[in-house]
């Protein structure tokens, strides 16, 4: 069973942006690059592609495909806001090393 897990402040703006968009799902995935081996990826969809797995937290619907699921099982999304800015945040125990801006790994 695939799993992700998503914090309140993931869902409370993730549920603001897809109001504000008018779109139906938040995407997560993953994509060679970065300084790290694979970078994150975040985005906004209205349609489910078909190999997507949907994970449903609180409401809030977040799309996976089946190759970033093999690297995202496991991880926890997050939302943070400081100073030093805000933005999405995947927390990944199965990560060996991350970059220091936090947007990639391997």
């Amino acid at each position: 069973t695939p799993e992700i897990f998503v914090t309140d402040n993931a869902v409370k703006k993730i549920t603001s942006l897809l109001k504000k968009e008018k779109k139906q799902a938040f995407r997560l995935g993953i994509k060679p690059g970065g300084c790290s081996g694979y970078e994150y990826l975040f985005g906004l969809e209205n349609k489910q592609k078909e190999k997507d797995f949907v994970i449903t937290a609180k409401k809030v619907k977040v799309y996976v495909d089946k190759v970033s699921m093999e690297k995202l099982q496991g991880v926890t999304l997050d939302y943070s806001e400081s100073l030093q800015g805000s933005g999405f945040k995947v927390v990944n125990p199965h990560a060996t090393s991350t970059c220091g801006c936090g947007t990639s790994f391997s």
